[in-house]
């Protein structure tokens, strides 16, 4: 038999891994790592930026950014990473695509770091 708490305290708390922290109205634990956001954009003058409609929940520094394109084995069609961009607050807002062709589509995820249960942010 297994201790818990419907109170939010002592003994069987789900330690911040329940309630509105998890924008749900039930438990849901945060393993991590996971993917948070994904999408396909098309870069213009070797460029593009992808800004969320709101923050991330941790810094930028807490997240990879992955990318791929169609022939990500042919020369130049190579995409990376130039700049993962912070708000006021310190949490991650967007991030900036620069491309070897000037007109790339280009496909992207973002996924949390760490691994196992993660307690605290």
């Amino acid at each position: 038999m297994g201790a818990t708490s419907v109170t939010g305290v002592g003994l069987g708390v789900a330690a911040n891994l329940r309630g509105p922290g998890n924008n749900r109205d039930f438990f849901v634990p945060r393993v991590g790592p996971h993917a948070i956001a994904s999408g396909s954009l098309t870069t213009a003058a070797n460029v593009a930026t992808v800004t969320f409609p709101e923050h991330l929940d941790l810094p930028a520094n807490r997240y990879t950014v992955m990318l791929t394109t169609l022939d990500p084995v042919i020369a130049g069609h190579n995409v990376s990473v130039s700049a993962k961009t912070n708000n006021g607050a310190g949490l991650f807002t967007s991030f900036s695509i620069i491309s070897e062709d000037a007109i790339q589509l280009v496909y992207w995820v973002i996924v949390s770091m760490g691994y196992g249960l993660e307690i605290t942010p």
